[in-house]
Protein backbone atom coordinates (compact mmCIF):
# COMPACT_ATOMS: atom_id res chain seq x y z
CA UNK A 1 0.00 0.00 0.00
CA UNK A 2 2.95 2.25 0.90
CA UNK A 3 4.66 1.65 -2.29
CA UNK A 4 1.27 2.47 -4.54
CA UNK A 5 0.91 5.70 -2.78
CA UNK A 6 4.76 6.71 -3.53
CA UNK A 7 3.94 5.60 -7.41
CA UNK A 8 0.50 7.86 -7.04
CA UNK A 9 2.56 11.00 -5.52
CA UNK A 10 5.34 10.62 -8.37
CA UNK A 11 2.90 10.47 -10.87
CA UNK A 12 1.14 13.69 -9.76
CA UNK A 13 4.32 15.56 -9.71
CA UNK A 14 4.49 14.33 -13.50
CA UNK A 15 1.20 15.34 -14.19
CA UNK A 16 1.61 18.94 -12.73
CA UNK A 17 5.35 19.43 -14.23
CA UNK A 18 3.73 18.73 -17.41
CA UNK A 19 1.10 21.50 -17.15
CA UNK A 20 3.27 24.53 -16.43
CA UNK A 21 4.80 26.44 -19.59
CA UNK A 22 7.98 26.25 -20.69
CA UNK A 23 10.13 28.49 -20.86
CA UNK A 24 13.09 28.73 -23.31
CA UNK A 25 16.25 31.06 -21.91
CA UNK A 26 16.59 33.83 -24.43
CA UNK A 27 20.46 33.22 -24.46
CA UNK A 28 21.72 36.56 -24.11
CA UNK A 29 20.69 39.18 -21.16
CA UNK A 30 21.35 42.87 -21.29
CA UNK A 31 23.01 44.14 -18.22
CA UNK A 32 22.17 47.90 -16.44
CA UNK A 33 25.41 48.87 -17.82
CA UNK A 34 24.56 48.20 -21.29
CA UNK A 35 26.51 44.99 -21.96
CA UNK A 36 25.16 41.74 -22.65
CA UNK A 37 26.59 38.29 -21.41
CA UNK A 38 24.93 34.53 -21.65
CA UNK A 39 26.53 33.67 -18.15
CA UNK A 40 23.94 32.20 -16.01
CA UNK A 41 25.68 33.31 -12.75
CA UNK A 42 26.21 37.37 -14.18
CA UNK A 43 22.48 36.72 -15.23
CA UNK A 44 21.62 36.19 -11.56
CA UNK A 45 23.51 38.22 -9.73
CA UNK A 46 22.41 41.27 -11.96
CA UNK A 47 18.73 39.68 -11.60
CA UNK A 48 19.43 39.90 -7.54
CA UNK A 49 20.29 42.94 -7.80
CA UNK A 50 17.48 44.57 -8.97
CA UNK A 51 15.50 43.30 -6.60
CA UNK A 52 17.60 44.71 -3.76
CA UNK A 53 17.45 47.96 -5.40
CA UNK A 54 13.83 47.64 -5.91
CA UNK A 55 13.22 46.55 -2.08
CA UNK A 56 15.89 49.80 -1.26
CA UNK A 57 14.49 51.92 -3.14
CA UNK A 58 11.69 54.43 -1.64
CA UNK A 59 10.59 57.38 -3.53
CA UNK A 60 8.98 60.08 -1.29
CA UNK A 61 5.53 61.37 -2.30
CA UNK A 62 5.34 64.63 -3.07
CA UNK A 63 3.44 66.48 0.16
CA UNK A 64 0.60 67.30 -0.56
CA UNK A 65 -0.47 71.59 -0.83
CA UNK A 66 -2.25 73.36 1.82
CA UNK A 67 -6.00 73.51 1.10
CA UNK A 68 -8.60 75.96 2.17
CA UNK A 69 -10.29 73.88 4.83
CA UNK A 70 -7.09 73.45 6.33
CA UNK A 71 -6.04 77.20 6.58
CA UNK A 72 -9.97 77.63 7.74
CA UNK A 73 -9.43 75.53 10.61
CA UNK A 74 -6.67 76.90 11.87
CA UNK A 75 -7.99 80.22 12.10
CA UNK A 76 -11.02 78.83 13.91
CA UNK A 77 -8.81 76.98 16.33
CA UNK A 78 -6.92 80.53 17.47
CA UNK A 79 -7.86 82.17 20.08
CA UNK A 80 -10.09 85.50 19.15
CA UNK A 81 -6.90 87.67 20.62
CA UNK A 82 -7.40 91.74 19.39
CA UNK A 83 -3.73 92.19 20.59
CA UNK A 84 -1.73 93.42 17.55
CA UNK A 85 1.22 91.81 16.25
CA UNK A 86 4.00 93.17 14.47
CA UNK A 87 2.07 93.73 11.40
CA UNK A 88 -0.63 95.54 12.57
CA UNK A 89 -3.11 92.69 12.54
CA UNK A 90 -4.83 90.30 15.10
CA UNK A 91 -6.22 87.31 14.98
CA UNK A 92 -9.72 88.58 15.54
CA UNK A 93 -8.99 90.30 12.00
CA UNK A 94 -8.99 86.29 10.17
CA UNK A 95 -11.95 85.46 12.34
CA UNK A 96 -14.07 87.67 9.58
CA UNK A 97 -11.95 87.21 6.02
CA UNK A 98 -13.63 85.71 3.66
CA UNK A 99 -13.43 83.17 1.78
CA UNK A 100 -11.28 84.15 -1.37
CA UNK A 101 -8.99 85.91 1.24
CA UNK A 102 -8.45 82.35 2.96
CA UNK A 103 -7.72 81.03 -0.76
CA UNK A 104 -5.11 83.84 -1.01
CA UNK A 105 -3.62 82.93 2.78
CA UNK A 106 -3.22 78.92 1.17
CA UNK A 107 -1.64 80.29 -2.17
CA UNK A 108 0.90 82.38 0.32
CA UNK A 109 1.64 79.75 2.35
CA UNK A 110 2.44 76.99 -0.50
CA UNK A 111 4.67 79.51 -2.10
CA UNK A 112 6.49 80.33 1.63
CA UNK A 113 6.83 76.60 1.97
CA UNK A 114 8.03 75.27 -1.91
CA UNK A 115 10.09 78.46 -2.36
CA UNK A 116 11.39 78.75 1.31
CA UNK A 117 11.24 81.96 2.01
CA UNK A 118 9.61 83.75 5.20
CA UNK A 119 8.40 87.73 5.11
CA UNK A 120 10.27 89.90 7.31
CA UNK A 121 7.39 90.27 9.41
CA UNK A 122 6.77 86.69 10.10
CA UNK A 123 10.11 86.52 11.91
CA UNK A 124 9.46 89.77 13.96
CA UNK A 125 7.91 89.93 17.80
CA UNK A 126 6.84 92.63 19.38
CA UNK A 127 7.80 91.23 23.41
CA UNK A 128 6.31 92.56 26.69
CA UNK A 129 8.38 91.78 29.56
CA UNK A 130 6.03 90.51 32.79
CA UNK A 131 7.44 90.37 36.33
CA UNK A 132 7.69 86.91 38.21
CA UNK A 133 6.09 86.93 40.77
CA UNK A 134 7.97 86.81 44.24
CA UNK A 135 11.15 88.12 42.54
CA UNK A 136 13.39 90.91 42.78
CA UNK A 137 11.63 93.90 40.47
CA UNK A 138 14.70 95.64 39.64
CA UNK A 139 16.13 92.85 38.48
CA UNK A 140 16.21 92.14 34.66
CA UNK A 141 16.10 88.11 34.79
CA UNK A 142 13.32 88.85 37.24
CA UNK A 143 10.86 89.23 33.91
CA UNK A 144 9.30 86.92 31.89
CA UNK A 145 9.46 87.73 28.33
CA UNK A 146 5.59 86.87 25.80
CA UNK A 147 6.01 87.16 22.75
CA UNK A 148 3.23 88.79 20.38
CA UNK A 149 3.95 87.48 17.06
CA UNK A 150 1.66 87.57 13.23
CA UNK A 151 -1.14 86.01 13.14
CA UNK A 152 -0.56 84.99 9.88
CA UNK A 153 2.44 83.61 10.55
CA UNK A 154 0.72 81.49 13.29
CA UNK A 155 -2.14 80.34 11.21
CA UNK A 156 0.76 78.58 8.91
CA UNK A 157 2.74 77.42 12.37
CA UNK A 158 -0.76 75.38 13.63
CA UNK A 159 -0.87 74.01 9.93
CA UNK A 160 2.38 72.55 10.08
CA UNK A 161 2.30 71.24 13.63
CA UNK A 162 -0.53 69.38 12.93
CA UNK A 163 0.77 67.65 9.87
CA UNK A 164 4.43 67.45 12.09
CA UNK A 165 2.05 65.35 14.71
CA UNK A 166 0.69 62.84 12.06
CA UNK A 167 4.43 61.81 11.70
CA UNK A 168 5.96 61.83 14.90
CA UNK A 169 4.63 60.25 18.07
CA UNK A 170 4.98 61.77 21.63
CA UNK A 171 6.37 59.50 24.01
CA UNK A 172 3.68 58.15 27.14
CA UNK A 173 5.36 60.26 29.95
CA UNK A 174 5.34 63.46 27.95
CA UNK A 175 2.65 65.81 28.97
CA UNK A 176 4.00 69.30 27.79
CA UNK A 177 3.38 70.40 24.11
CA UNK A 178 0.86 67.26 24.19
CA UNK A 179 -2.48 67.30 23.02
CA UNK A 180 -5.04 66.39 26.52
CA UNK A 181 -2.27 66.75 28.37
CA UNK A 182 -0.79 69.78 30.93
CA UNK A 183 0.74 70.14 33.81
CA UNK A 184 -2.30 68.72 35.53
CA UNK A 185 -2.18 65.63 33.71
CA UNK A 186 1.69 65.70 34.76
CA UNK A 187 0.96 66.27 38.09
CA UNK A 188 -1.98 63.18 38.39
CA UNK A 189 0.18 60.80 36.87
CA UNK A 190 3.05 61.12 39.62
CA UNK A 191 0.34 61.51 42.24
CA UNK A 192 -0.78 57.96 40.98
CA UNK A 193 2.26 56.69 41.42
CA UNK A 194 2.96 57.94 44.69
CA UNK A 195 -0.61 56.90 46.29
CA UNK A 196 -0.44 53.17 44.45
CA UNK A 197 3.50 53.04 46.39
CA UNK A 198 1.70 53.81 50.22
CA UNK A 199 -0.92 51.34 49.44
CA UNK A 200 0.73 48.03 48.80
CA UNK A 201 1.26 45.85 51.53
CA UNK A 202 4.12 46.74 53.93
CA UNK A 203 7.34 47.12 53.28
CA UNK A 204 5.41 50.15 51.09
CA UNK A 205 6.88 50.82 47.49
CA UNK A 206 8.37 54.94 47.72
CA UNK A 207 8.88 56.87 44.52
CA UNK A 208 11.72 59.28 44.09
CA UNK A 209 11.08 62.20 42.22
CA UNK A 210 13.44 64.41 40.58
CA UNK A 211 12.55 67.71 39.26
CA UNK A 212 14.55 69.78 37.27
CA UNK A 213 14.17 74.01 36.26
CA UNK A 214 15.23 74.65 33.04
CA UNK A 215 16.99 78.36 32.85
CA UNK A 216 15.57 80.10 29.75
CA UNK A 217 14.50 77.14 28.19
CA UNK A 218 12.89 78.73 24.94
CA UNK A 219 15.75 81.29 24.54
CA UNK A 220 18.53 79.12 24.78
CA UNK A 221 17.32 75.70 22.18
CA UNK A 222 19.84 75.58 19.56
CA UNK A 223 17.81 75.86 16.74
CA UNK A 224 20.27 73.86 14.70
CA UNK A 225 20.15 70.62 16.71
CA UNK A 226 15.92 71.21 16.65
CA UNK A 227 16.13 71.34 13.01
CA UNK A 228 18.40 68.32 12.92
CA UNK A 229 15.93 66.32 15.11
CA UNK A 230 12.55 67.70 12.79
CA UNK A 231 14.44 66.63 9.61
CA UNK A 232 15.25 63.09 11.10
CA UNK A 233 11.71 62.41 11.92
CA UNK A 234 9.86 63.98 9.25
CA UNK A 235 9.49 62.98 5.49
CA UNK A 236 9.12 66.38 3.97
CA UNK A 237 12.46 67.99 3.88
CA UNK A 238 10.82 71.57 2.66
CA UNK A 239 8.81 71.75 5.66
CA UNK A 240 12.13 71.10 8.06
CA UNK A 241 13.71 74.07 5.56
CA UNK A 242 10.60 76.27 6.10
CA UNK A 243 11.01 75.66 9.76
CA UNK A 244 14.73 76.48 10.00
CA UNK A 245 14.21 79.88 7.70
CA UNK A 246 11.15 81.20 10.20
CA UNK A 247 13.27 80.55 13.35
CA UNK A 248 16.78 81.75 12.17
CA UNK A 249 17.64 85.64 12.28
CA UNK A 250 14.35 86.68 13.83
CA UNK A 251 14.11 90.62 15.48
CA UNK A 252 12.60 91.58 18.44
CA UNK A 253 11.23 94.39 20.31
CA UNK A 254 10.53 94.76 23.76
CA UNK A 255 8.36 96.83 25.08
CA UNK A 256 8.37 98.36 28.69
CA UNK A 257 5.70 100.39 29.97
CA UNK A 258 5.22 102.64 27.04
CA UNK A 259 8.37 102.53 25.47
CA UNK A 260 9.91 100.31 22.76
CA UNK A 261 13.46 99.51 22.08
CA UNK A 262 15.15 99.28 19.06
CA UNK A 263 14.69 96.09 16.95
CA UNK A 264 17.37 93.25 17.82
CA UNK A 265 18.35 90.42 15.59
CA UNK A 266 17.88 86.97 18.15
CA UNK A 267 21.00 84.49 17.83
CA UNK A 268 19.03 81.27 19.18
CA UNK A 269 16.06 79.92 20.84
CA UNK A 270 12.80 80.12 19.87
CA UNK A 271 9.94 82.69 20.53
CA UNK A 272 7.32 82.14 23.61
CA UNK A 273 4.04 82.27 22.36
CA UNK A 274 3.87 80.48 18.70
CA UNK A 275 2.45 77.46 18.17
CA UNK A 276 5.40 75.07 17.11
Amino acid sequence: MEDKRKTDCNALRRVIKGLKPKTKSSGSIRLPNGSTTTNQKTIANAMASSLVAAEETSPQLPASSISHAEVKLAILKGKPSKALGPDGICHLHLKHVPDNCINLMAELFNASIDENKVPDSWKKANVFMLPKPGKDPTEIKSFRPVSLLSPVAKVLERIILERIRQEIESPKDQHAFKKNHSTTTAISEATCCIVGGLNMEKPACRTIMTCLDMKAAFDTISIAKLLCGLEDAIADKKVGGWVGKYLYKRKISVQYDEVKSSWLTLKGGVPQGAVL
